[in-house]
């Protein structure tokens, strides 16, 4: 549905939605006007009245997008293993985007969703009640961690390899 608000300030210097047939080009402008406000919140996401993540300003050039990780609110901690086997199963893929020909890179979210089940959201090959595509989402800093494993155990390997 077309926006109707075109301009909403509040006190810290603005919040604005703009119509989409504006040709300033933004939907969505967060913005204030002085101040490196690092810290400051730009959206805050919460379930059940505990946040669960944010987005943040980092100085005047930066933004931080944030998922709680606070070790007080897990259980059952143990160190991931196994992540240069998963790496190896991902199936990187270069394509060009239906919408305009544009190239890309990346993973196809189904076979995503083989190996790191975490970072897709959406079902394959789900449509909207009018039939139309009902995509699959991506969310890639779910691959960091098993990144992360999988050169711990190269590092790993190597010193051994050093070591003999």
């Amino acid at each position: 549905f077309p926006v109707t608000i075109i301009a909403l300030e509040n006190a810290s210097g603005g919040f604005s939605l703009r119509n989409p047939d504006d040709s300033g080009g933004s939907s969505i402008l967060i913005n204030h006007r002085t101040g490196v406000a690092t810290g400051n919140s730009f959206a805050e996401f919460f379930y059940n009245g505990n946040i669960i993540g944010n987005i943040l300003q980092s100085g005047t050039t930066g933004v931080t997008f944030n998922s709680v990780s606070d070790y007080r609110l897990k259980e059952s901690v143990q160190p991931l293993v196994g992540g240069l086997a998963r790496i190896s199963a991902l199936k990187p893929s270069i394509y060009k985007w239906k919408t305009d020909g544009s190239n890309g890179e990346g993973f196809l979210a189904h076979e995503l969703a083989e190996v790191v089940p975490f970072a897709v959201t959406g079902e394959k090959d789900a449509v909207n009640e009018d039939g139309s595509i009902k995509p699959q989402g991506v969310d890639m800093s779910r691959v960091v961690p098993i990144l992360v494993a999988a050169i711990q155990e190269l590092t790993a390997r190597v010193q051994t390899l050093e070591a003999k």
